[in-house]
């Protein structure tokens, strides 16, 4: 839970907690410093101070750093051309139609839009795969044509668009 308006000791303490670690935990991850107990009051005074936003305002925030999370993510993914830049992707997109649906006025645009990205995700995936995929053949099968490759995929497309 990096965050910047916290020292690195409070940072430490709300990381901690945020992991799930109990007061006697928190106390030993910052050398004891601090007692258990004043670990947990910290820990809540910090969460206390926190509580300024209403809950609509919270999920505001939420699904702003969705989006942001899912950017950095297309980002990354379209740069790299990895399945497994793709397949995070996906994740992130799935968690930001999670926080969607809980959403309230969420417009059919806005879902739209998402169903886009998603296919978008998905087209990168397959491709990724398909381009780890011929290059794995042509490691293992050097004899093959080049275009050969391409051609089946080409043709495998075309059977599957005839029964949809």
């Amino acid at each position: 839970m990096a965050s910047t308006d916290v020292s690195p000791f409070d940072g430490l303490l709300l990381e901690g907690a945020s992991l799930s670690k109990s007061p006697v935990e928190l106390s030993k991850s910052v050398g004891g410093v601090l007692s258990p107990a004043e670990c947990a009051l910290r820990v809540r005074a910090m969460l206390e101070g926190k509580a300024f936003w209403t809950d609509p305002e919270k999920k505001q925030l939420l699904l702003y750093r969705v989006y942001d999370l899912v950017d950095d993510l297309t980002s990354k993914a379209k740069k790299s051309e990895d399945s497994k830049d793709y397949s995070a992707l996906i994740k992130g997109l799935d968690t930001l139609r999670k926080v969607l649906a809980d959403q309230e006025g969420v417009t059919e645009a806005e879902l739209q839009a998402l169903v886009r990205l998603q296919a978008g995700a998905m087209l990168g995936y397959i491709n990724a795969a398909m381009d780890h995929a011929v290059v794995l053949l042509r490691e293992r099968l050097p004899e093959l044509p080049a275009d050969a490759i391409e051609d089946a995929f080409e043709e495998a497309m075309v059977y599957v668009r005839a029964g949809d």
